[in-house]
């Protein structure tokens, strides 16, 4: 159980005799992330997967894709993997302007980087 769930099942139980001051202070969280999770707010988690461009099920298909191509020999970089994955969300959303960050990349493949493992090589022309 979180901070969040343990903080919000303590302050809303009605035989809770603690003042909220020592609820906030005992769970460990913000007075400002408290009260807003009183309120009905968000974890940061929860609002980045409200936000995300991808479900979970089409970063699976992204993550195996690269997998595929990686297994064939074709090692993807930041770019291109940037210019597929944007690619697929203007069509998906129908959205010809569709631009995604310029870290997008990166930030994909450290979340996923059980998965995707990243390396630096060099090309063999410089060997």
């Amino acid at each position: 159980m979180d901070a969040k769930t343990r903080f919000l099942a303590a302050a809303k139980d009605p035989s809770q005799t603690e003042d909220i001051s020592a609820l906030i202070q005992a769970s460990g969280l913000s007075k400002s992330a408290a009260y807003r999770y009183l309120a009905g707010g968000l974890t940061k988690a929860e609002s980045n997967k409200s936000k995300a461009w991808l479900s979970p099920e089409e970063e699976e298909v992204q993550v195996d894709e690269l997998l595929a191509l990686a297994a064939q020999g074709f090692g993807e970089v930041g770019k291109q993997i940037a210019q597929w994955i944007e690619e697929y969300i203007r069509i998906h959303d129908n959205n010809p302007h569709f631009q995604i960050g310029k870290n997008y990349a990166y930030n994909f493949c450290q979340h996923h980087h059980n998965q995707l493992p990243m390396y630096w090589t060099t090309s063999l022309t410089t060997i």
